[in-house]
């Protein structure tokens, strides 16, 4: 491709968003018909030695899933996404099982709840252009010990394609078509298979806590909220339960790839 190929697009971008009368709804249209906009994620050996940084844009950029759809792909995976639009926000601290549409969470300025921090909400409070985009721990966190991350990776496990089936490939297949859209590569299923087969000691673990909500834990002393499961013990994970929850913490599942 050319070296004036980003900013050649960009003129005659330019160009018909003019003689289209300034319609902004024309160019976005425009943009999104685009073959660029359209480039898939794929690695190309040759365009990337060419252009490592892609600066042609040979090939979409991998970025990660923001908290709202990346908490609506995990209801979405589970099949309890309610997809209703519409109607009064809801607020999760007093009803930490909804499955709306994260988009409808009620926002208390003075007080918003530390997961959305943690995953870089932006502050209701001012004008944000942008949100910046951190990693850090407690996102991971989230994903290892979120009352919904692991109801999922129960609930994937109890559902009928996957418990009525005998053979542990086709349940390894059956996890990733769910929760990556894609059949495991050998690779993988061979680790899978591994991981499963194995026969871990479960008469010393004891069961663990749950949260009051997404991330957000109780503190000794203080008063459950109404609506909270603060306190209510989980028994451990399953062998399956343990692995659909290993792959639901993945990148794959937190980036658009």
């Amino acid at each position: 491709r050319s070296t004036l190929f980003p900013y050649t697009t960009l003129f005659r971008s330019a160009m018909n968003f003019m003689t289209n009368g300034w319609s902004v709804k024309k160019i976005h249209r425009l943009i999104m018909l685009s073959s660029v906009y359209q480039e898939s994620s794929a690695e190309n050996p040759r365009y990337a030695q060419t252009d490592p940084g892609n600066r042609l844009l040979w090939r979409a950029n991998i970025r990660r899933l923001e908290f709202e759809p990346l908490r609506d792909s995990l209801l979405a995976i589970g099949g309890t996404l309610d997809t209703n639009v519409y109607g009064r926000p809801v607020d999760r601290r007093l009803k930490p099982d909804s499955t709306r549409r994260t988009i409808y969470d009620f926002v208390d300025r003075g007080n918003i709840p530390d997961v959305m921090v943690n995953f870089d909400f932006a502050t209701p409070d001012m004008v944000t252009g942008i949100r910046h985009v951190t990693t850090v721990p407690q996102q991971a966190l989230f994903l290892m010990n979120s009352p919904l991350v692991i109801e999922l990776a129960r609930r994937l496990v109890a559902m009928p394609d996957f418990a009525d089936t005998v053979e542990d490939t086709n349940r390894l297949n059956f996890l990733y078509e769910r929760i990556y859209q894609r059949p495991p590569s050998a690779e993988e299923t061979g680790l899978g298979l591994e991981f499963v087969n194995q026969t871990p000691l479960r008469d010393d673990v004891s069961p663990v806590t749950a949260n009051n909500d997404d991330g957000n834990k109780s503190r000794p002393g203080q008063r459950n909220r109404p609506g909270a499961n603060a306190g209510r013990r989980r028994a451990p994970l399953t062998s399956w339960e343990e692995y659909a929850q290993a792959l639901l913490q993945a990148n794959e599942t937190s980036f658009v790839n």
